[in-house]
């Protein structure tokens, strides 16, 4: 009977043991917010020629290790059909590249987050000619990323390329639509020369940030400023305002005294925007658009 307990014993021990060796502890961490950033090469596509898609994932914080996990890129037709790869990170880009027929091309680059690191995800449009395309002289006006997702104060950029199509060459100019408040858009430089290699300007999307400033005012003077109109008024009038003036004045000094004034200013308020960009030479134009959220 002894040797039963003391085995019973040993036995209650070890899944006591076993029991408490399961438990697990989870530790929270705050995820940094993410921006990605979609480019397209070359530019414009060829149909037969191969494309590379090239995204990059960065962190919001500065100095901090680049984003790990993977990237899944897919890419949609006019007609809905759609191919997709999955490509792990490395310092923060993943790539791809795939061969496409002539039309235009949604791609769509999301990042599935990390422990340190949120999901986010941005798209592009990309339009790929014909290899031979016979027709009147044009232009292919192309952005390396139309649509971000940024945090306030921040800005979006993107490079636009303009190619010349069946011998098209010249001046093209490159102006933003209308804006929303507390957000600005230019292009650098607004005017591009296209000839046989293209030409490329840096579109710069950029919004406002929270921002408070003080101003001081000061009124000591205030009370002076009743004392040309004494000079205006009747004998008995102006003696008695005389008679009354230093306790005018220092009623007037405490009641204006000195004091700061605070002015905030909200930035651009967080949401979803779009602006149209246009490239325009003579009676050829192409629009864009550029996507910008602002978080």
């Amino acid at each position: 009977m002894a040797r039963m307990l003391g085995m019973m014993l040993v036995l209650s021990v070890t899944a006591l043991a076993a029991t408490r060796s399961s438990t697990s502890y989870q530790q929270v961490v705050n995820q940094q917010n993410t921006a990605v950033f979609i480019s397209t090469s070359p530019a414009p596509a060829i149909s037969s020629s191969p494309v590379t898609v090239t995204a990059q994932v960065t962190g919001a914080k500065a100095g901090t290790d680049a984003p790990i996990g993977t990237l899944d890129f897919v890419i949609t037709d006019a007609a809905q059909n759609t191919q997709s790869q999955s490509v792990p990170l490395s310092n923060g880009l993943a790539s791809i590249t795939v061969t496409l027929l002539p039309g235009t091309y949604s791609i769509v680059a999301t990042y599935g987050g990390s422990q340190n690191f949120a999901s986010n995800s941005a798209s592009t449009t990309l339009t790929v000619a014909p290899a031979t395309t016979p027709g009147a002289p044009d232009f292919a006006f192309n952005l390396s990323t139309s649509t971000g997702s940024i945090p306030q104060g921040s800005s979006l950029l993107s490079t636009a390329t303009v190619t010349g199509i069946n011998g098209f060459a010249g001046p093209v100019s490159l102006s933003c639509g209308t804006l929303p408040a507390q957000m600005n858009c230019a292009f650098s430089p607004v005017s591009v020369t296209v000839d046989a290699k293209g030409a490329q300007s840096t579109l710069t999307v950029a919004t406002v940030g929270t921002t408070v400033q003080t101003a001081s005012l000061s009124f000591i003077l205030c009370g002076l400023i009743a004392i040309p109109f004494q000079r205006r008024l009747k004998p008995r009038l102006k003696k008695c305002f005389l008679q009354a003036g230093p306790l005018i004045a220092i009623c007037m000094l405490c009641a204006c005294g000195n004091g700061t004034r605070y002015v905030q200013s909200n930035g651009t308020p967080p949401g979803t925007y779009k602006i149209a960009v246009t490239a325009t030479a003579g009676a050829i134009s192409h629009t864009n658009t550029v996507t910008v959220t602002v978080h």
